[in-house]
């Protein structure tokens, strides 16, 4: 008990005034002593389930697939092979081996990344105990005050156990990113050496962690870093950034200033490619902080929008699984909140509601997709027809199971490649999924659409939720609704889900000049704007994702910094020359000196929490996320806009 209470007392100098509390139900008690968490509920086979789900997305493509192989192939040649996802109540490795897949990753028997001939999906999804089939796809990161903000320079010289002061040593932070740029002084000891126990570098071949079980990509070790033989680079910045609020030691600049939470933590880093990827990484990351002997903490600032959000996706499901105490995962929320990417409505049985939807060039005009994931309980039947308003032209009927119902592969006008797709996703779940694709040599994508839903059998509210993908073309235009926007796997019950807040509302840029936050009430940064669009430090950041969870939980679990966040800069990152240069880091964000950039987002929210549980684990290393979420949440601060004191 004198343990704990201390660890309370540290984690509140840490955090009462620097990390703020999102409106809580009661925390529960704390996990067991047991080394992995309980298999969810969700993960047991229902008496009425009888084959898994498999997701819209994944089987657009193996349609697809299996249309252009049939053209282009011969009868005897073998069928493309796809990446998955698959949930299950029990192990399915040996029947994914029978069906001439391979497993990549087995995750307690419940969760598999596993590839397989797309002709050979549909019988797995018939295979008794299979839940929910997924496609692996590309998945989106989500991008000195800051420390001082969250008062863990007030912690670093606390004594600690064993000897020494609190500065997250003999801690594993483990990160899934972009990658880290292994040569800044950020990531390196006094003496020149790496801080960097491992790299994973997924993107490319050579040298794969076959140890771990992985048999794919190249691994470095400290070694092979020191001697600067690892061909790992962070092109996008994105990770070295989100690392260095981590666990900088400010070596970069001299005298040191821009030091993260856990200056003297450990590293280990995954470059990802894939969803399927981001699974493989924190699998890896659990097996070398056993082979290290030391507790970890996992900060993963990325996020899908094409799932449910009630923690049942292969995502959400592989954290719970894998955490446990020792082994702590935070997750950045998303930045998708107040840019209409959230609709609902409710469907009564025998009546027709609709949600409205536009296509347009949101970020850039060259955007060619627009995704449209809605669900609705399983007990439900609901018909869906869709229609471009601007036109008059409609797909469907789709009734519930009848999967996919397209009356023409392209619009009448030939400019857009239309999908309408209704049927089972989990046990759960019915998923109807819209697809428009601008058609080859066709630049962008417009026009107003319309989604009707009828009650066919409604046994409960009859409540639909839709989403639009992230980085995409499209916005509702009706139904909106902001709550329940985070991203998944902020939703799972085993992860501390990470808000932004404004923790300053100018900075210096490259230049000299101050630039302030004006236009993000408008979901964009602009060098000038109206001053009374001015947000102010302490805000909740606008564009950050809020909860509930989709089954009603309360998540995010808090918020920390996220605007304006000074962090480390790869030299890996192409910095615009000019305002005309594109898909590169505008001057202005870099700090005087060149050696740091300013970031905004959850992205930059995330770390801050996962330094500071690497703190926490320095001071007590088996807490698990439950333990770590309730001290959290008893030792924040409320604001405003959190609700009450939980």
């Amino acid at each position: 008990m004198m343990r704990q209470t201390k660890l309370i007392a540290l984690v509140a100098i840490l955090v009462t005034l620097g990390l703020i509390g999102i409106p809580s139900q009661p925390p529960g008690a704390p996990a067991s002593a047991a080394r992995l968490a309980p298999i969810p509920a969700f993960l047991r086979m229902p008496a009425h389930w009888t084959h898994a789900g498999i997701s819209a997305e994944l089987t657009t493509q193996v349609r697809r697939l299996t249309l252009r192989f049939h053209s282009l192939a011969s009868p005897h040649a073998p069928a493309p092979r796809l990446t998955i996802l698959v949930t299950s109540a029990v192990d399915l490795s040996g029947a994914i081996r029978r069906l001439g897949g391979s497993v990549d990753a087995n995750i307690r028997g419940h969760v598999f990344v596993a590839r397989l001939p797309a002709d050979r999906i549909a019988r797995l999804a018939n295979t008794r105990g299979a839940l929910s089939i997924e496609l692996s796809h590309p998945i989106t990161p989500q991008l000195d005050v800051s420390v001082p903000e969250t008062r863990a320079n007030q912690v670093w010289s606390l004594p600690a156990p064993g000897g020494g002061t609190l500065q997250g040593n003999h801690v594993l932070v483990g990160v899934v990113d972009s990658g880290i740029d292994y040569r800044d002084p950020d990531f390196q000891n006094p003496d020149g050496s790496t801080r960097i126990k491992f790299i994973w570098d997924q993107t490319q071949d050579g040298h794969a962690p076959i140890a771990e079980g992985f048999n794919t990509g190249y691994e470095c070790d400290s070694a092979s870093i020191n001697s600067g033989q690892c061909p790992e680079k962070d092109m996008s910045g994105h990770g070295t950034h989100v690392i260095g609020v981590a666990t900088s030691n400010g070596r970069a600049a001299s005298p040191a200033k821009e030091i993260g939470v856990a200056p003297q933590a450990d590293i280990a880093v995954v470059k990802y490619n894939s969803t399927a990827g981001v699974l493989q990484g924190w699998q890896y990351l659990v097996k070398k902080a056993q082979e290290l002997h030391e507790p970890l903490v996992v900060n993963t600032s990325l996020g899908l929008s094409s799932t449910p959000r009630d923690g049942t996706s292969a995502t959400a499901s592989a954290l719970d699984l894998l955490a446990g105490p020792g082994d702590v995962f935070v997750e950045s929320a998303g930045n998708t909140g107040h840019q209409r990417l959230h609709a609902d409505t409710t469907v009564a049985q025998g009546q027709t509601t609709s949600i409205s939807f536009e296509a347009r060039p949101v970020k850039s005009p060259n955007h060619t997709l627009v995704q449209l994931d809605a669900y609705f309980p399983n007990d439900n039947q609901v018909t869906a027809t869709l229609t471009n308003t601007d036109t008059g032209e409609s797909w469907g009927p789709a009734v519930t199971g009848a999967k996919f119902v397209t009356n023409s592969p392209r619009s009448k006008d030939g400019t857009t490649i239309v999908d309408l797709y209704n049927g089972d996703y989990s046990p759960r779940w019915h998923q109807i999924f819209v697809n428009l694709e601008a058609a080859p040599g066709v630049t962008g994508l417009s026009g107003h659409y319309r989604l009707d839903l009828t009650g066919v059998k409604i046994t409960d509210s009859g409540r639909v939720d839709a989403w639009l993908g992230e980085e995409q073309a499209g916005q509702f235009s009706s139904n909106i609704d902001e709550s329940t926007t985070l991203t998944t796997p902020a939703d799972a019950a085993g992860v501390i889900s990470v808000a932004s807040y404004i923790a300053r509302s100018t900075f210096t840029g490259s230049d000299g000049q101050s630039y302030s936050n004006c236009g993000l009430v408008n979901g964009a940064e602009a060098p000038t704007c109206d001053p009374s669009q001015l947000i102010k430090a302490g805000d909740l950041a606008p564009s950050s994702a809020s909860g509930p969870t989709q089954d009603g939980r309360q998540k995010p679990d808090l918020a920390a910094p996220g605007q304006f966040i000074l962090s480390s800069l790869s030299r890996d990152v192409k910095v615009c020359g000019s305002a005309s240069d594109t898909n590169c880091l505008p001057k202005v964000y870099l700090s005087p000196d060149g050696k740091y950039y300013y970031g905004s987002g959850t992205s930059d929210s995330a770390p801050f929490v996962a330094g500071t549980i690497a703190l926490m684990l320095q001071q007590d290393p088996y807490l698990d996320n439950q333990q770590v979420d309730a001290i959290l949440r008893s030792t924040t601060r409320h604001g405003s806009w959190t609700g009450p004191d939980a």
